[in-house]
């Protein structure tokens, strides 16, 4: 008897990230939500990362991050200072093709406005294998920038965050520039962006960095995720 091979899909190729939304709301709360985010196509490996920022007079932290109705586990904050820090928190999402996202703040009386990314990887391992961050004080030049080691086929997400209309967010390196945002509320004008690439081949000591067009307060997070 002749037996013949049996083929199985190949799960040699690398992680995949898509960067799928990103939003903001002006409504000063705690509680922020936003409905009907798109988080890409459904699959079983599907895991959604998810960024939120927020600003009040004095350092704002997140608490929680409820992700298309799945519980979010934090991955980075951002390095404490400021009022605006930015956490970045991920969950495995199967099914659907869009979710709400809800953030929730917790060191302050309120948050006068939030904004968030969001992006869909698949094809990786469930936790982040390196991540950092940086923030610098209004007024100083220091280059935003974080390092870190991406395995073969990896992923990288990058998140920032500046208060004052003085700077924008731009010139992303180490990563492909996905969205810059402007929010004006009350706290006057905000800037957010994000950013994501894969590598096939391994990066070792990878500098990932965000020019400013000015010098305001600001903040970048940084995690990788490696192949499954």
């Amino acid at each position: 008897m002749t037996l013949l091979p049996v083929y199985s899909p190949s799960t040699a190729g690398g992680a995949t990230i898509e960067n799928t939304d990103d939003s903001f709301t002006t409504t000063s709360t705690l509680t922020p939500s936003f409905s009907s985010q798109a988080i890409g196509t459904a699959s079983a490996d599907r895991i959604i990362v998810a960024t939120a920022a927020g600003y009040y007079t004095n350092l704002q932290t997140l608490g929680s991050y409820s992700i298309a109705g799945e519980t979010g586990t934090e991955r980075i904050a951002s390095a404490s200072g400021g009022g605006n820090r930015p956490g970045m928190f991920s969950a495995p999402v199967s099914s659907g093709t869009t979710g709400t996202m809800a953030p929730t703040w917790i060191s302050q009386p309120t948050c006068y406005d939030t904004s968030i990314g969001i992006w869909a990887i698949k094809g990786s391992g469930a936790n982040p294998t390196d991540t950092g961050s940086v923030f610098v004080a209004g007024g100083s030049s220091t280059l935003l920038s974080v390092t870190v080691d991406v395995p073969a086929g990896g992923v990288v997400v990058a998140y920032t965050i500046c208060y004052n209309v003085a700077g924008t967010p731009n010139s992303f390196v180490g990563v492909d520039q996905d969205f810059v945002t402007a929010t004006t509320g009350t706290d006057g004008q905000t800037f957010h962006a994000g950013g994501s690439k894969a590598y096939a081949a391994s990066q070792t000591d990878l500098d990932v960095t965000v020019a400013n067009t000015g010098t305001p307060e600001r903040s970048l997070i940084v995690a990788v995720w490696g192949p499954a």
